[in-house]
């Protein structure tokens, strides 16, 4: 399920589960068609896997036909939404700012930015203390900034999976100047809340739920884009 909200001139969505964010992202696609669109992900996984894993093909122009979306979302499953969407024309490029690094993209219209230096799972599970100084980092213009750059494109959508969040303070940076920029730029904002995965990935000691971090958001973007 997706809700939407408009917030000033910002169209804002709200999923569920992270492939149903490409309701949102074809709105805005066929509301500027002949506009290039990017999005640029904030996540923990890296969710570049083949569309529907390879079983069938991706329709080219399927972003065009409300129908065909839903479809889409019917069948996709939580890590080819992207591929499916640079696939279909929907986007022309993607950057995936991700925790882990263990699944090669499926198209080279795919970008996976990863900090190197960020431990491992194995390290996020036994070891969760050697973990947190890089959970909670995950918006800082440190984290960001050597990941993306100062260059955004011209035209993106923000997408958001709660499952980035794997502490309070992540939500807190202390140098937020590129995390607001993303805000105030983005054409559209997409956050997917993963329930489980939030529960599943948060950090031994935290109580932070996809419910939180969605309000957390909503608020940021209400005080920014208001």
């Amino acid at each position: 399920m997706t809700e939407f909200y408009k917030i000033g001139k910002t169209s804002v969505s709200v999923s569920d589960f992270h492939h149903e964010v490409i309701e949102l992202w074809s709105i805005v696609k066929r509301s500027m068609p002949d506009t290039e669109l990017a999005a640029i992900t904030l996540d923990h996984h890296t969710d570049v896997v083949q569309a529907f894993r390879g079983a069938k093909e991706v329709c080219p122009g399927a972003w065009q036909h409300p129908e065909l979306v839903r479809q889409a979302i019917a069948e996709l499953r939580h890590d080819e939404h992207i591929d499916w969407a640079v696939k279909t024309g929907m986007l022309t490029k993607a950057f995936v700012i991700s925790h882990v690094d263990m699944t090669p993209a499926a198209d080279n219209r795919i970008t996976v930015l990863h900090d190197k230096n960020f431990p491992d799972e194995l390290t996020q599970l036994n070891e969760p203390e050697k973990f947190r100084p890089f959970a909670g980092k995950v918006l800082d213009d440190r984290f960001l900034t050597p990941l993306i750059g100062n260059t955004l494109p011209e035209n993106f959508i923000l997408d958001i999976d709660c499952d980035n969040f794997m502490c309070r303070s992540a939500l807190e940076p202390v140098q937020y100047s590129l995390w607001h920029r993303l805000i105030k730029n983005a054409c559209a904002i997409s956050i997917s809340k993963e329930s489980d995965y939030v529960r599943l990935l948060r950090l031994k000691g935290e109580n932070l739920s996809a419910d939180d971090i969605v309000d957390h958001l909503l608020e940021l973007f209400r005080e920014l884009l208001a």
